[in-house]
């Protein structure tokens, strides 16, 4: 879900420096050792942990915990995990390659909204509003991939304000927002939900009646002619049942991370290329790097569980996801995947080196941004980005506690989860697992 981890990091990075010709004070062995430590330790009890890193000179990858809260079963390399908003990056490198094919006109990325046909103009029109006056028909895919549309997070903000201005006291999410409605409704949410499957009350309950265990649709227009006020009959139609009349500011002006956007950029996958975003994802991604432990969850086209293997547990604070079947298919394009770490350390390497793209210039676009939000990054394409000189550091975070990052200094790529919404988790394990690389001889700065 990001920044999202937005409430979640505060990033620190400058760039990575090779330096394996310092003096290091650890040997390979006694690293790998080390690392499988903090693994242990960040683990805790009745959690889990994995992570991997690869470069030239280096590589580990190690696991530890209970990889299911059910089962009990040890937590492996091999287990998938919930990669939450790293999936924003796919649904990026998806749109850039049909960039390159031409798909989108002489306009490319700078091609409205409008023109594009996704939606109709009376839904352009309603897309982003401030003050009664309608912007919908100034955004672009670049305003979408780059998160400068404006247009609020539908998950995390609501019509009356974004979750940084409502803070921790609303529990990181804005009342109003999807996730701050399917978690804390009161007939809905997720404690009726547990009380539903845990005690089996009230009597005659159906844990499949409760907002997180239905699957979601992403947009149903016909609904939103029908009822523009049905929040409930899809992703995009809940944006459109209010925060859209509430939006931050003129498309193209500044940054406001929001899976809204991506939501967006899945639908134009689907309505450019006649195929569904999984089917997209494999032909381009998954299955020239052969991701084969990969997949956007809840997809029929082609069935996502053709890949699905052993899934680890995810915890939602006290809650563990997995096991309950708590469903996450809003999140889609803007987050709806799991993978391994094999797979994702493949897949953010070639990724951010340009092995998925035909041209250097689209390297050069996944890795521009057009506003630096703090002192040391910006966001690209999905991709939050730190350069100096020739050098840069790439990397996304996951609502889930997964990240990704990638040193070209080094060369080094470092992927993980602690699969659990915990920044301090999340975050001690990344820097006391720097510590390690640096004292083998690398000099790296955390970006967490």
């Amino acid at each position: 879900m990001s920044h999202r981890i937005k409430v979640y990091f505060v990033i620190v990075c400058l760039v990575s420096i090779s330096c394996l010709s310092c003096q290091s004070d650890l040997n390979e062995d006694s690293a790998q050792k080390a690392l499988d430590r903090r693994l242990q330790r960040s683990a805790m009890i009745r959690r889990n942990a994995v992570m991997a890193i690869e470069s030239p000179e280096f590589s580990y990858t190690g696991a530890a915990g209970r990889g299911r809260a059910d089962s009990g079963e040890p937590m492996t390399a091999d287990h998938q995990f919930y990669i939450a908003s790293l999936v924003k990056s796919m649904t990026a490198a998806v749109i850039l390659q049909m960039w390159e094919e031409g798909l989108f006109g002489d306009k490319g990325l700078d091609m409205p909204l409008v023109e594009l046909g996704l939606f109709p103009e009376e839904v352009v029109r309603e897309l982003h509003l401030i003050d009664g006056r309608s912007y919908g028909d100034q955004i672009t895919i670049r305003h979408l991939l780059n998160q400068t549309s404006g247009v609020k997070d539908v998950f995390e903000d609501d019509e009356n304000g974004t979750a940084d201005q409502y803070g921790i006291r609303t529990g990181g999410f804005a009342p109003d927002s999807l996730l701050g409605v399917v978690i804390f409704d009161k007939e809905k949410g997720v404690r009726k939900l547990l009380r539903c499957l845990k005690k089996g009350q009230p009597e005659g309950c159906d844990p499949d009646d409760y907002y997180l265990r239905q699957t979601w649709n992403h947009w149903d227009y016909d609904a939103w002619r029908t009822d523009p006020g049905d929040r409930m009959a899809g992703s995009m139609n809940f944006y459109l049942s209010g925060m859209n009349r509430a939006a931050l500011w003129e498309p193209g002006t500044d940054y406001h991370y929001t899976d809204t956007n991506y939501i967006i950029l899945g639908l134009l996958i689907e309505h450019i290329s006649g195929n569904s975003l999984h089917h997209e994802m494999r032909k381009r991604i998954f299955d020239p790097l052969g991701m084969d432990h990969s997949y956007l969850t809840y997809s029929t086209d082609p069935p996502s569980s053709q890949w699905e293997e052993e899934v680890s547990e995810f915890w939602f604070f006290l809650t563990p996801i997995v096991s309950t079947g708590i469903n996450f298919s809003f999140d889609w394009g803007s987050g709806g995947g799991y993978s391994t770490a094999a797979d994702l350390s493949v897949y953010f390497h070639a990724l951010v080196t340009g092995e998925l793209f035909e041209a250097p210039a689209t390297l050069d676009t996944l890795l521009s941004y057009p506003f630096q939000y703090n002192e040391t990054f910006g966001y690209g394409c999905a991709v939050h980005v730190a350069k100096e000189g020739d050098s840069f550091v790439a990397q996304h975070s996951g609502l889930s506690g997964c990240w990704m990052i990638y040193h070209s200094e080094s060369d080094l790529t470092f992927v993980g989860t602690v699969n659990a919404i915990s920044s301090s988790r999340f975050s001690r394990l990344i820097r006391r697992s720097y510590r390690v690389l640096n004292r083998l001889g690398f000099e790296l700065t955390s970006p967490f």
